[in-house]
């Protein structure tokens, strides 16, 4: 890489990105497009254009498209939070105890229209697979805390 053209590998997509990043940055925008001016099509042409217009201008197009996305954002979080807060618990702030049920039965790979005898069934199948009898030593005790977990679960999905 020379000194004299510092971008001279650099495709042209990635030249604009990097316009388009320092964009209030005057000498970064002139060396971009000293590197345009060397480089042959149309499609050179029209970029360093773009970069002499956007630097001409005081406030730049990009900086009022941002400002305008930041308004949408700043609109969009509201309006989530108001939904959120309307889907919260009184006196609590997480999931919504339908959300923590939902969330319940993903876990397990069912549903909640699923019909009882499945969850029984499903629930004989993890205690199979997860007895703590079905292990030895260090993943004994690791499997026990994962069977009482997840006959914890059961319970709460069975019971309810």
């Amino acid at each position: 890489m020379t000194t004299e053209r510092p971008f001279l590998e650099w495709p042209l997509d990635q030249l604009a990105d990097y316009a388009r990043m320092h964009a209030g940055h005057g000498a970064a925008l002139a060396r971009v497009r000293h590197e345009l001016s060397h480089r042959p099509g149309r499609a050179a042409r029209q970029l360093e254009r773009q970069i002499a217009d956007a630097a001409a201008s005081p406030h730049g197009v990009e900086q009022g498209d941002l400002k305008h996305q930041l308004s949408l954002a700043r609109r969009e979080i509201t309006a989530l939070r108001a939904r959120l807060a309307l889907h919260e618990p009184a006196g609590a702030p997480g999931l919504a105890p339908d959300l923590d049920r939902l969330l319940d039965y993903a876990r397990l790979g069912l549903t909640p229209e699923a019909p009882r005898w499945l969850v029984i069934e499903v629930r004989k199948a993890y205690r199979r697979r997860h007895h703590p009898d079905r292990f030895i030593g260090d993943e004994r005790r690791a499997a026990e805390r994962q069977f009482q977990a997840l006959e914890k679960l059961f319970s709460g999905l069975i019971l309810s």
